[in-house]
């Protein structure tokens, strides 16, 4: 039996979330399913993928909009290629892969038993196009059964123009799950029945399975020029963002000193929209690996990350949320990109953790019941391994 999976995973972007995920379904479905063959299919960005392109003119001003990102990339300082090294060594050592890049005429003539999109953000998209093969719009050889682990939207709707698309492409699947409860109602709202709730597949795994990966980062630098120190040494803050603004950075360093707390942080997150860098410790080329072990031994975490968060809970580890917005020369455009972090707080009962104000961030009152917590996570990851062993 041969299983392949398809996700956000790439070879070329460093996103820890993405190869993290990517790694724990692979590990878990490799553990479960010792006999048979398990791959994950990375994207293959030097391919032109198919699209289901719903607009000319918006894909055309897409298409401008990655160009400018490229050229942002090439800005970036070199410690970001060391990063995207580690990210590239992380996938090879850790994550089982076909042989080449598949293309979408290989993907059509490939031999896999079962199909299976997710988990991450699979199914976001825009109104321009959908990526078709995430939604696993192709039949190969072997007629594969297609299945959805964990598929997320990324947000709480479906671009009108898309919608038929996306109806048409889920009728074709013998079980669909996603990762946001909202994600079952708005397939509810299509048409589409009988979608169920699942854990992230990083979830999978156990805190014991995480700690036997992570690695204390090697390359930590402390600000103003000083030599580096062993960061097990101090008690820290460890604060990883995507989209944080100065004031956010700014009443975080001020929370850390008034809690007698280091701030770890791994510079320019996300790409380089960042100048200033924030954070006593510093770790530039931070690999996957490190990531995990940095949130492991912090002693608060503050994110605006999904993963961030599911990592927190994983290792009980008490955290705050920042809340994300999408910005356009300093206007909110209403992308509505915290739905996921919502769903997952509300699930586990700690919307009281969301900062929309950093102005008047506050732990004080804050507290963190890991036995609540791990409760509820625990029920859902029984329902999620029970999903996986009734679909494969």
């Amino acid at each position: 039996m041969k299983i392949g999976i398809i996700s956000e995973f790439s070879l070329h972007t460093v996103n820890y979330g993405n190869h993290l995920q990517a790694y724990a379904l692979n590990q878990y479905l490799k553990k479960c399913y010792p006999d048979y063959t398990i791959e994950s299919i990375p994207q293959n960005q030097r391919e032109v993928l198919k699209k289901h392109r719903t607009n000319l003119f918006l894909s055309v001003f897409e298409k401008f909009k990655r160009i400018i990102m490229i050229k942002k990339k090439a800005l970036k300082s070199g410690f970001y290629n060391e990063r995207n090294r580690k990210f590239f060594d992380f996938a090879n050592e850790y994550i089982s892969m076909p042989g080449k890049n598949l293309t979408w005429e290989d993907l059509r003539k490939s031999d896999y038993d079962i199909l299976i999109t997710g988990s991450d953000v699979v199914w976001y998209q825009r109104a321009t196009y959908v990526a078709r093969e995430k939604f696993l719009d192709f039949t190969n050889t072997k007629k594969a059964k297609k299945i959805a682990y964990g598929a997320s939207f990324g947000r709480d709707y479906i671009p009108v123009c898309n919608k038929r698309f996306v109806q048409n492409a889920l009728r074709s699947f013998s079980a669909i799950s996603v990762r946001e409860r909202s994600s079952v109602k708005l397939l509810k709202s299509i048409g589409i029945n009988g979608a169920v709730h699942v854990c992230d597949p990083t979830m999978l795994l156990s805190e014991d399975e995480w700690k036997r990966i992570e690695k204390m980062p090697d390359d930590v630098q402390k600000q103003n020029g000083l030599d580096s120190n062993d960061i097990a040494c101090i008690e820290y803050v460890f604060a990883y963002f995507l989209g944080a603004s100065e004031q956010t950075w700014d009443t975080v360093t001020r929370f850390c000193a008034e809690s007698k707390l280091k701030l770890v942080t791994i510079p320019h997150a996300k790409g380089c929209e960042e100048v200033k860098i924030y954070g006593d410790y510093i770790v530039p080329a931070c690999s996957p690996e490190e990531w995990i072990w940095l949130i492991h031994h912090a002693t608060h975490v503050i994110t605006d990350s999904f993963h961030g968060i599911v990592f927190s809970t994983i290792f009980k580890k008490p955290f705050n949320v920042v809340e994300r917005k999408n910005l356009l020369n300093g206007k909110d455009m209403g992308d509505k990109i915290n739905n996921r972090l919502l769903d997952y707080m509300d699930f586990i009962g700690q919307k009281d953790k969301l900062c929309s104000c950093m102005n008047s961030f506050d732990v004080s009152a804050k507290r963190w019941n890991y036995t609540e917590i791990r409760n509820k996570m625990n029920k859902l990851i029984e329902f999620s391994k029970k999903y996986i062993e009734e679909n494969i």
